[in-house]
C-alpha cells in the first residue's frame, strides 16, 4: 500500500524532505509514511509558513518501481485521498510547533528536523516544542543576516539585533544544547564600520556552531542596487575576512566540543 511503498523508498533514501513546491500535508504525509521514516525534514524558504502546516494532509500513492530506484517521493507520490485523523491529531489550525507534536508521537519517526526559519515566524509555541519534542534535533539555522539594526532596517528583515536575540535566549533556556547557524551578509549599500562591528559583536555574542556568510551583491531591480553608497569590493572583502575569520573559530570550538 502507499505507506509500505514510502517507507521502501526512504530504506533507500534514509531521509523524506518535503518541500513547499510539492506540500499540501506535511504532517498528513509523515502519518502516512510514518512507520518507515528514520529523518523527517521539513523544508521550505520560511518553513513556519508551509500551507502543509495550517491543515490536514493528504494520503499518497507512491510507484513502488520508482520508490525502489530511490527516486524522490515528492516528484512521483499522487494524492488520493484526504487523511482522516483522530479527534485528537486535528490540525487544521495548527502552528508548526503544535505539528512537532503530532509527529513525535510516530513511533517510527526516528528524528524531526526543519528549515529554514525566520526569526519573524518563531513562534512561543515552536520555542516551546524544542523544550518538549524529544526528537525535534537541537539544531536551528536562524538567519540574521546582520547585527546592526540600521542595516536590518535597510534590509527590511522586520526584527531588530535584541528581538533576534530574545529569540535565541527563549530557546536556550528551554534547549540549552541547541546549535545554531545563521546567515550572515557583509557589505550591504550604507554599511559603516560600526555597522559591521554590531555584526561581529552579535556573532560573539550567540556563538554559532555553523554559519554562511557573503558578500553583498547587487541585484537588478531592487532598491539597493539603486542606491548610490555602495560599499567597495575591497572593504566589502576585508569584513568577509574578519567575519568567516570569526565564525571559523567558533565553528571549530563546537567542532572539538563534540567530539
Amino acid at each position: 500500500d502507499a505507506a509500505e511503498d514510502v517507507g521502501i523508498l526512504h530504506d533507500h533514501a534514509a531521509r523524506l524532505v518535503i518541500d513547499a513546491r510539492d506540500q499540501p500535508g506535511v504532517v498528513g504525509r509523515a502519518l502516512q509514511a510514518g512507520q518507515r521514516i528514520g529523518d523527517l525534514v521539513e523544508l521550505g524558504q520560511r518553513v513556519e509558513r508551509l500551507p502543509g502546516m495550517n491543515r490536514l494532509g493528504e494520503e499518497y500513492r507512491v510507484d513502488p518501481a520508482r520508490a525502489r530506484a530511490g527516486q524522490n517521493a515528492a516528484e512521483h507520490a499522487q494524492p488520493r485521498s484526504r487523511m482522516r485523523l483522530d479527534p485528537g491529531e486535528q490540525l487544521a489550525r495548527a502552528e508548526i510547533g503544535e505539528a512537532q507534536r503530532v509527529l513525535d508521537r510516530i513511533d517510527g519517526l526516528l528524528r524531526i528536523r526543519y528549515t529554514t526559519s525566520h526569526p519573524n515566524d518563531m513562534t512561543d509555541g515552536l520555542i516551546a516544542a524544542h523544550g518538549d519534542v524529544e526528537k525535534l534535533m537541537p539544531y536551528l539555522h536562524l538567519p540574521v543576516q546582520s547585527g546592526s539594526d540600521r542595516i536590518l532596517a535597510a534590509m527590511k528583515r522586520g526584527y531588530t539585533s535584541l528581538e533576534f536575540k530574545q529569540k535565541l535566549r527563549k530557546l536556550r533556556a528551554v534547549r540549552p544544547d541547541i546549535s545554531i547557524s545563521s546567515d550572515f551578509i557583509v557589505g550591504f549599500p550604507g554599511e559603516t564600520e560600526e555597522d559591521f562591528a554590531d555584526t561581529l559583536s552579535i556573532v560573539e555574542e550567540v556563538g554559532y556552531a555553523q554559519a554562511f556568510s557573503f558578500k553583498y551583491s547587487p541585484r537588478l531591480g531592487t532598491p539597493a542596487a539603486e542606491r548610490t553608497d555602495q560599499v567597495s569590493e575591497d572593504v566589502k572583502a576585508d569584513r568577509l575576512e574578519r567575519l568567516q575569520a570569526l565564525l571559523a573559530r567558533q565553528s571549530l570550538a563546537f567542532n572539538q566540543r563534540s567530539v
